[in-house]
């Protein structure tokens, strides 16, 4: 598989995630149901290990895989691989506390609901910034003006 067919998954899920999210309400930072229309970050907050088991039942979908294969595997059948696993689990974040977070790797770069472009390093992904909501809330709506996209 392309990196550039596993960004698209990754966008496609992150955009059926986000309507799920605003159709059904969602927790993000802090403890009521939010309603507001929500923004990856929001995904990040408390839906990582959902979205990133999305992630590869789509794939599963798309390459013909049984359903759970790549929870067990990581090998898609073209050979490429694509793991799924908690930040904690990383030896190369064993002399850091990295935040409760998890994660995919494809093609030897990272990827989460905010970075479906994926990192070439881990500690690249937004979620090691500690920015607030407020400023990711400001940073979606310049990718999504870039993109001319409502939002």
């Amino acid at each position: 598989m392309r990196r550039s067919q596993f960004q698209r998954i990754l966008r496609e899920v992150r955009a059926e995630t986000l309507a799920q999210m605003a159709r059904d309400g969602y927790y993000s930072v802090g403890p009521h149901l939010r309603h507001d229309p929500p923004i990856p970050y929001d995904v990040n907050c408390g839906g990582c290990e959902d979205f990133a088991m999305a992630v590869l039942s789509r794939l599963e979908q798309a390459t013909g895989l049984a359903p759970g294969t790549l929870l067990r595997v990581s090998a898609l059948p073209d050979g490429s691989e694509v793991e799924m696993f908690w930040l904690e689990e990383l030896e190369e974040l064993a002399e850091v506390d990295p935040p409760n977070h998890c994660i995919l790797r494809f093609d030897g770069r990272f990827y989460d609901a905010e970075r479906p472009e994926g990192c070439a390093r881990v500690t690249e992904l937004p979620i090691f910034t500690g920015r607030s909501r407020e400023l990711a809330l400001a940073e979606w709506a310049l990718q999504e003006s870039a993109l001319g996209v409502a939002g």
